[in-house]
């Protein structure tokens, strides 16, 4: 039996970066998983992949802006495995580094804050209905330190994830009674395929980076898959309203 074998999880943004580690390890741990993300080339890959390994593994094309596009989400997760009882919010943008005055309002704020927040937002309202139908579930939210700690240059980015932490609470708080729990897992900067690109192209930055953390190291995409996992399973049964770092200790300096 494996940690997650009774939970049946929608993953959003779930077809690269931390999003597939998280649906790698919720399905290897006994999840049934919905891989929901708008990159559908990449997403049906995935799932088939872990398919080819004997996970229950599905791809639904998702846009987390649009409530039609969750509704049917959701519904087709619960005709594939009966019942929803997990939900991960990790899709979301991120933001370049540019100041106040050089922000495209577009891009960097009314979009940004439209899938990073609102999106998990409209995730939440549709799920909440067949979780408290399934008796109970866990929802968790991919934030960012970035939500926690003020970063010149980042003002979409960092409103939506602090936003999205504040919200997690309230939710938590909401659904108590229901035994719906909801946490917040925050990554500081994570090695995934994207990263290493940019990595790739600007000397030293990695030793530079690393040093600005307590443990000499950047975050993995399994680092957060892992806690992620935790905060799904039982074992985290009474824990609820939280936002578990996962930095390498950047939010202790």
């Amino acid at each position: 039996m494996g940690r997650l074998s009774d939970k049946c999880v929608i993953v959003t943004g779930g077809a690269n970066g931390i999003g597939a580690e998280i649906v790698t390890k919720c399905a290897e741990h006994g999840a049934k998983v919905m891989i929901g993300d708008v990159i559908d080339e990449a997403g049906e890959a995935h799932a088939a992949e872990l398919r080819d390994k004997g996970f229950d593994v599905r791809f639904q094309h998702l846009d987390v802006t649009d409530r039609n596009s969750w509704k049917d989400c959701a519904e087709q997760a619960k005709a594939a495995f009966g019942k929803l009882n997990g939900l991960v919010n990790c899709a979301a943008l991120s933001q370049g580094c540019q100041s106040f005055e050089d922000m495209d309002l577009e891009r960097d704020w009314y979009k940004l804050i439209d899938v990073d927040l609102t999106g998990p937002f409209l995730g939440m309202y549709t799920v909440v209905p067949y979780m408290k139908e399934a008796g109970g579930g866990s929802i968790v939210n991919i934030g960012s330190v970035a939500g926690l700690t003020a970063q010149c240059g980042t003002n979409g980015y960092t409103a939506s994830k602090g936003g999205l932490i504040a919200l997690t609470r309230a939710m938590a708080i909401e659904f108590a009674n229901d035994w719906i729990r909801c946490n917040c897992v925050c990554p500081t900067v994570t090695v995934t395929e994207n990263v290493q690109k940019i990595f790739d192209t600007m000397q030293g930055i990695e030793e530079f980076q690393a040093a600005d953390r307590a443990y000499p190291r950047f975050g993995l995409p399994e680092d957060h898959a892992n806690a992620t996992v935790f905060m799904l399973s039982e074992e985290a049964s009474y824990i609820t309203g939280q936002t578990l770092c996962v930095d390498g200790g950047y939010t202790a300096k």
